[in-house]
């Protein structure tokens, strides 16, 4: 979760939405400009958990603190919170489900080097996108009281449902949001690179009928909040 007191941003990172590529963009500023800029990388464990007293707000625990929603950053930075220009960017959720099966499939499995250095805890598979799918169907209707594991709106909103960032740019469009974000932040505009991309054919060839049908489900919180269609 990069944010800068400086500039007053921050910005809520929803996995598989290219928050690598924004944060490498600021990262890259913020070493050629200056300026404050801090990016909470820690390990969300019991101690941080205890530290912060997450468990007073009763959200999901995310695996790292670079995928805090944005209730929990309000609780961790309190006022720095309220007072800065908050934003976060989406994704097709249909496109999404893709861009994770390959990210989670044993061909994209770093050493165990690399696992130890970059302290991944991810599973890996070698399912079909079929069975991928139809899985994540069964656990999301498995756990009826953990209905939202995986949708975007959750991170962005607090307990009754309000959202609290200020800005919402769509992944499809990143660059056009970056420049917004910068304008509104006074800054120049920034480039957004692409970092750590999934090589897959278009998202739309992945599905049938039934698999559609299941992102529908799981995702409808997504679909009805930004407006999103399959084959967008």
């Amino acid at each position: 979760m990069p944010y800068s007191s400086t500039h007053g941003y921050v910005h809520v990172c929803i996995p598989k939405t290219g928050t690598t590529s924004v944060t490498q963009a600021f990262k890259k500023f913020h070493q050629t400009r200056g300026g404050a800029y801090g990016l909470m990388n820690d390990e969300v464990d019991a101690a941080f958990r205890e530290r912060y007293k997450l468990g007073e707000i009763g959200d999901r625990q995310p695996g790292k603190a670079k995928h805090l929603s944005a209730l929990q950053l309000k609780y961790i930075l309190g006022e720095e919170f309220d007072r800065s220009f908050k934003f976060t960017f989406v994704r097709n959720p249909w496109a999404r489900c893709v861009s994770q099966y390959h990210f989670t499939r044993t061909d994209h499995e770093p050493s165990e080097e690399d696992k130890r250095r970059r302290d991944t805890r991810r599973r890996f598979h070698d399912l079909s996108f079929d069975r991928w799918i139809r899985r994540r169907y069964l656990r999301w209707r498995e756990y009826p009281w953990r209905r939202r594991p995986y949708d975007q709106l959750r991170k962005i909103v607090d307990r009754e449902g309000n959202i609290l960032v200020d800005f919402i740019g769509r992944l499809e469009a990143v660059q056009e949001g970056m420049d917004k974000i910068c304008d509104r932040i006074g800054i120049p505009r920034l480039d957004v690179p692409r970092v750590n991309p999934t090589r897959h054919g278009h998202y739309t060839e992945y599905y049938d009928a039934r698999s559609r049908r299941i992102v529908e489900k799981i995702y409808a919180p997504d679909i009805e909040a930004f407006g999103y269609r399959f084959g967008d």
